[in-house]
């Protein structure tokens, strides 16, 4: 039986990561990594011009950076999943004549995060800043929702409604993230920040049959840490010239994350419930990045950024991920900067699957408010096993289906400066 639940904990990761992103990470929920519209702009790069309590887990070093005395940040994060699952049709010689889709998943998930920065007056540097703020760092909301038909019936009325497969994920890991930076008398800025993590998730699958009978087959886990899982960054940002600035981050988990589930699952008649505990493994990461100033009197910004992230940690058999941010920010107007960006990546578990994502944003400034807007959309293609097998239903199917996911993401941020 435990072996059975450390499979379900597989299954449900692999599948709420499928959902909030267009790549699974997969035992590991999804880093979304853009904590402010104006990194979400940027093509998510964060390490040489983020700011405010976002750079804790950006670039920590970065609460450094020139600012007012207290600063608020507040922001609130959508995005939009829409997966279109299909399946082969073979000829007798069992080739790929065309795909037929048969089930549509267009669903909505939301997020809310902020926290405060302090820059400390009178200190022995020449800028010494602390912060606070709470963040949804590890995502796994996921909503599948299938309806089976009876076409194999002999007579009478064809498709009549015969089941319907579900499976809901909610929840997310939560972190208190808390840090601190400072800047010398040399253009260098160091800073590190700590994450607290808590939080639970539900995973609930079933198959619920038309009419409502006793043959359903249900499965409930829900999940929480057990203890305080905790990652720790490490953050440094050098302004090598007027033009030119360089960042670099490490991200370091401190050790592996025990979680505890409780879990109920159904069979018919047949009712059991278990309880136990697994053991996750979530990777480092380490990233370099530069920016651009040209001289100019709108301000222009070039960003660029490379991350490795260390998922053969996780599992033996994943390779590691190079992952590419690329953003140009843009004034319009003084005080209206446009943004632009791409974010490219590929998978642990899959070579030949890469993902790109492009990112647009604006920003305004009345007073002491900041609004900054930013969005992303990108669409991918995969196969992957069918959630629900049909031959749970009599029929023969077993084929990978063909999975199109389309991302949208939008995300508005307020800044408030104070003092």
């Amino acid at each position: 039986m435990k072996t059975f639940i450390t499979f379900l904990l597989v299954s449900v990761l692999t599948g709420a990561c499928i959902g909030a992103e267009l790549f699974p990470e997969p035992e590991l929920g999804v880093r979304p990594e853009a904590y402010s519209a104006r990194a979400l702009g940027l093509g998510r790069t964060v390490l040489t011009g983020e700011s405010g309590t976002p750079a804790l887990l950006g670039n920590p070093a970065l609460l450094a950076a020139p600012g007012p005395r207290v600063r608020f940040d507040a922001a609130a994060d959508m995005t939009r999943i829409k997966e279109t699952r299909a399946y082969p049709i073979h000829d007798a010689f069992d080739g790929v004549l065309a795909y037929n889709n048969y089930v549509l998943n267009d669903h909505i998930y939301s997020k809310l995060d902020g926290g405060v920065t302090y820059i400390v007056p009178q200190t022995t540097v020449s800028r010494l800043a602390v912060g606070i703020g709470t963040y949804s760092v590890y995502r796994f909301d996921y909503s599948y929702h299938e309806e089976v038909r009876n076409r194999n019936a002999v007579g009478g009325i064809l498709d009549l409604p015969l089941a319907n497969n579900r499976l809901d994920i909610s929840g997310d890991l939560r972190s208190i993230t808390f840090g601190a930076a400072a800047e010398g008398n040399i253009p260098l800025r160091v800073g590190f920040s700590v994450s607290l993590f808590a939080g639970d998730w539900t995973y609930e699958e079933g198959t619920f049959w038309v009419p409502e009978d006793s043959a359903n087959q249900i499965t409930r886990i829900e999940y929480s840490p057990d203890g305080i899982p905790a990652e720790v960054i490490f953050g440094a940002a050098y302004e090598c010239s007027e033009r030119i600035s360089v960042g670099a981050r490490a991200l370091f988990p401190t050790g592996d994350y025990k979680f505890k589930y409780d879990a109920f699952m159904q069979d018919g008649d047949s009712v059991h419930t278990t309880n136990g505990s697994v053991i996750v493994t979530y990777p480092s990461r380490y990233s370099l990045g530069v920016q651009y100033r040209p001289q100019n009197v709108f301000s222009p910004r070039i960003a660029l950024e490379a991350e490795i992230i260390n998922f053969s940690q996780s599992r033996s058999d994943w390779s590691n991920v190079f992952d590419i941010r690329a953003g140009v920010e843009q004034q319009v107007v003084r005080g209206v900067p446009v943004r632009a960006g791409v974010y490219f990546s590929d998978a642990p578990d899959d070579e030949e699957r890469t993902m790109s994502i492009f990112t647009a944003g604006i920003g305004f400034k009345h007073k002491q408010i900041t609004a900054d807007f930013g969005m992303e959309f990108g669409k991918v293609n995969y196969t992957h096993p069918d959630l629900f097998p049909n031959t749970r239903f009599g029929g023969e199917r077993t084929n990978v289906d063909r999975v199109e996911t389309g991302l949208w993401r939008g995300m508005i941020s307020l800044y408030y400066n104070w003092r």
